[in-house]
């Protein structure tokens, strides 16, 4: 009997600790959802309490610190988790750190993030428990029309999936660079899985618009040093960068210096570019970039942007599902050695679109110039005429992008054939034989009146 009664109680003793246990795995579970939506007034905790924005929240004023966005990710900072939007939810609110034009921000600027704690994962989806909530209207917008914000980039390795994301811009009021809203993985794994789809509105029409987001594996007001991976599985893209977007001329600013992995599954992507922005100022990868297709469509791809690849290697695999219309080892533009850049990429090619050569360009044979050589470097011009980007406040010292203006050679002023010199050295010598004839009359003049005078006397 005694023997019965330990046993019950030992079977007692484990089920309390198994109920505990289950009760700690729920509540863990539950602390790491947060479900967000702008006019939510929850704490998050369920669809129907969502976390909204703070009171006093206003578009266009550097409050992101008060965006559902911002406040969903923050519950989830130290622990990571899945943020799920339930209803409409806005990247809108850093206002411009240039003057404004027609009422309408024209310069930059970075939506920042909350710190992350290290090797967390987040997840953002309106899928979630087997509820989509896409069909009561969920979705992201990047608000382009309202504020003028450009970046946001993941603070840890971030998923998005099953998620509908509206881009809304206005045509006539675009940014000191003319980039469209960016969605950046930060230096980390980032996985656009699918069930993404990428909308466009031109609110100056109010029609469907022609612009979309850019994926970019690594930042854009920062430089990263570690290695990570960027899969893209649906959605519609102006651009995928695997490295970074950056500002050309601040060397903080883009720089990758480590490996990048770009996987390419889906979705429609105008451009794919390997190592940095085709289309505006960026720096490259110091590494290998490695990029893999296997599906979705893209227009035109590059192993790497305008700037000299200064990294190892560039490898690039085509699979036969994969669409593309044009593949290129780099722009015409490119500013390094194209023969020692066709070197470094390797290409495992199965689709049956070819690669077009770099054309390598062979200096014309000038003959020997019999004029000095210029003192002054000519400056090398810009590739944008937009004003220079003034820096995000997230770094300590202030540095202004300035091009030098280019100058000419100054005028050689010791050259002994110069006509100017010539005729001065002329009047010096026309000057100094009057003197001396001067001189001689003098005196001659002086002896013969004192001759004169002994004569009379």
């Amino acid at each position: 009997m005694k023997k019965t009664i330990k046993l019950l109680l030992f079977a007692a003793i484990l089920t309390l600790f198994a109920l505990v246990f289950t009760a700690l795995s729920v509540s863990a579970s539950v602390s790491n959802v947060v479900y967000i939506s702008a006019d939510g007034t929850g704490d998050g905790s369920s669809p129907d309490k969502p976390l909204g924005n703070s009171a006093g929240y206003k578009p266009g004023n550097k409050m992101e610190t008060h965006n559902a966005f911002y406040l969903g990710l923050s519950k989830l900072k130290d622990t990571g988790g899945t943020l799920v939007i339930v209803g409409d939810v806005a990247l809108d609110c850093v206002e411009s750190r240039f003057a404004s034009v027609n009422d309408k921000s024209v310069a930059p600027s970075e939506f920042r993030t909350p710190k992350f704690a290290k090797n967390v994962s987040l997840t953002v989806t309106s899928v979630y428990n087997g509820v989509d909530y896409r069909k009561n209207g969920a979705e992201l917008i990047l608000d382009h029309e309202t504020c003028n914000t450009t970046a946001f980039a993941f603070g840890c390795s971030t998923t998005i999936k099953d998620i509908d994301i509206l881009y809304k811009y206005h045509p006539d009021f675009p940014n000191t660079w003319n980039t469209t809203f960016m969605l950046c993985g930060g230096g980390y794994n980032f996985n656009v899985d699918t069930g993404v789809k990428v909308s466009s509105l031109n609110v100056k029409t109010n029609t469907e618009g022609d612009r979309y987001p850019l994926i970019v594996g690594g930042h854009r007001y920062m430089n990263i040093n570690q290695s990570y991976s960027l899969t893209v599985k649906s959605g519609t893209w102006e651009e995928v960068i695997g490295g970074s977007y950056g500002i050309k001329g601040l060397a903080q600013y883009g720089q990758v210096t480590g490996n990048v992995s770009v996987f390419i599954n889906g979705g429609k992507i105008q451009t794919l570019t390997g190592t940095g922005s085709l289309h505006a100022p960026s720096n490259t990868v110091n590494g290998t970039v490695s990029i893999s297709v296997t599906g979705g469509e893209i227009e035109e791809l590059y192993a790497s942007h305008y700037l000299d690849f200064t990294g190892s290697k560039i490898t690039l695999n085509f699979e036969k599902g994969a669409k593309i219309g044009k593949i290129f080892y780099a722009p015409e533009t490119y500013e390094g050695n194209p023969d020692s850049l066709i070197k470094k990429v390797e290409i495992n090619n199965h689709t049956t679109t070819s690669v077009t050569p770099l054309v390598i360009q062979t200096p014309t044979t000038q003959p020997p110039s019999t004029q000095p050589p210029a003192t002054q470097p000519q400056a090398t011009q810009p590739l944008a005429t937009q004003p220079p980007e003034t820096q995000p406040e997230t770094t300590e010292a202030e540095i202004t992008e300035e091009t030098m203006p280019e100058t000419q050679p100054e005028t050689q002023l010791n050259d002994s054939n110069s006509p100017k010199e010539d005729l001065s050295e002329d009047l010096k010598n026309i000057f100094t034989v009057v003197l001396i004839i001067g001189a001689v009359i003098g005196i001659g003049s002086f002896i013969l009146n004192i001759i004169k005078e002994k004569m009379i006397k």
